[in-house]
């Protein structure tokens, strides 16, 4: 009976080992992943922000050729310009 409690207890040990030794793994694993999620939420914010600049360019040179159409079509309305706009 006594050495089944003894080998009973080394097994507990060692089997809380390689509990211990497994958990640490999961443990790192998890942040690992955590640390790439971060890593990869940055650089989505990052490109979002890009993205977010070229659109304001974009909306910003919209603008400014809406104006200039406007202007070049009052200037020119006795010379059928829309037909022209349209085929350019």
């Amino acid at each position: 009976m006594r050495h089944y409690t003894e080998c009973s207890s080394k097994f507990r040990q060692r089997m809380g080992q390689q509990v211990n030794f497994f958990s640490k793994r999961v443990i790192s694993k998890m942040n690992d992943s955590a640390y790439s999620r971060a890593r990869s939420d940055k650089e989505i914010d990052a490109r979002i922000s890009q993205l977010r600049q070229q659109r304001e360019k974009i909306m910003c040179n919209l603008t400014c050729f809406k104006k200039e159409l406007t202007a070049y079509e009052s200037k020119t309305k006795d010379c059928c310009s829309s037909n022209m706009i349209r085929k350019t």
